[in-house]
């Protein structure tokens, strides 16, 4: 059998191409990046085994104009909404732990909170943390797990956050599966976009559900990506779970 010499030329410019379709996704909703959003880059980039000098003509072709940076939500404290963890069975089909999302969510740490979702849907889908979960994966995520997940945020947030609050929220506005208009409805309404119509850094979300728009939280997940692609198959997904 012949060796392919092409396959490491062909495999680094799709690696390429996949990190230039991830910047061009990314700059469209945030920038300046946040801390958690460059990093996140910084991640995908040794994940695709790209050097600085392999990105950087993308990183400067595709860079936008710097916006004036915007001064983030006022924080305020929230009194912990007590805890009835009897009600909640935190059911896994792959022995996902998912006690600490309870704890934390019962505190009221809504931001530690969405990063423990984070963690948990990449355990059950066998990726660890800095990767990102696969559209072909989340198709077939268990709906045990995510009937836990959204279980429990609906609970402790009073039906304020979870992923079925954000599933029939994306109905409401017309089920887009385009970036369109419809789509940055949605956005509006669940407050990842400005009043001038950028889409808002992560860190500068509100993480609390007396200033919380309905529906804000979960949102560590879509980060980078997946931002708009995730949405639309998780929400596809949680239909199919009847979340």
């Amino acid at each position: 059998m012949i060796e392919d010499v092409t396959q490491p030329f062909r495999e680094r410019q799709e690696n390429l191409k996949e990190f230039e379709e991830v910047y061009q996704e990314t700059i469209e909703f945030e920038y300046p990046f946040s801390v958690t959003t460059a990093k996140e880059l910084k991640d995908l980039q040794h994940i695709l085994k790209l050097r600085d000098e392999d990105t950087a003509p993308i990183r400067a072709k595709l860079k936008p104009k710097k916006k004036e940076p915007q001064p983030p939500s006022p924080q305020t404290a929230t009194a912990p909404i007590p805890a009835q963890t009897q009600e909640i069975l935190l059911e896994s089909e792959k022995g996902v732990d998912y006690t600490h999302l309870r704890d934390l969510l019962a505190e009221g740490k809504w931001k530690e909170a969405d990063y423990e979702t984070y963690v948990r849907m990449l355990e059950v889908v066998g990726r660890s943390k800095g990767d990102w979960i696969r559209a072909e994966e989340l198709k077939s995520f268990p709906c045990k797990d995510l009937k836990t997940i959204d279980r429990l945020w609906v609970h402790y947030s009073k039906g304020k956050f979870g992923f079925s609050v954000q599933k029939r929220i994306w109905q409401e506005c017309g089920s887009p599966k385009d970036y369109n208009d419809d789509w940055r409805r949605f956005g509006d309404r669940v407050g990842w976009r400005k009043k001038d119509e950028s889409w808002l850094a992560y860190d500068d979300l509100h993480f609390d559900p007396n200033f919380s728009p309905e529906g804000e939280l979960p949102r560590r997940t879509y980060v980078r990506r997946t931002f708009f692609t995730f949405g639309i198959v998780l929400f596809s997904r949680a239909a199919t779970c009847k979340l």
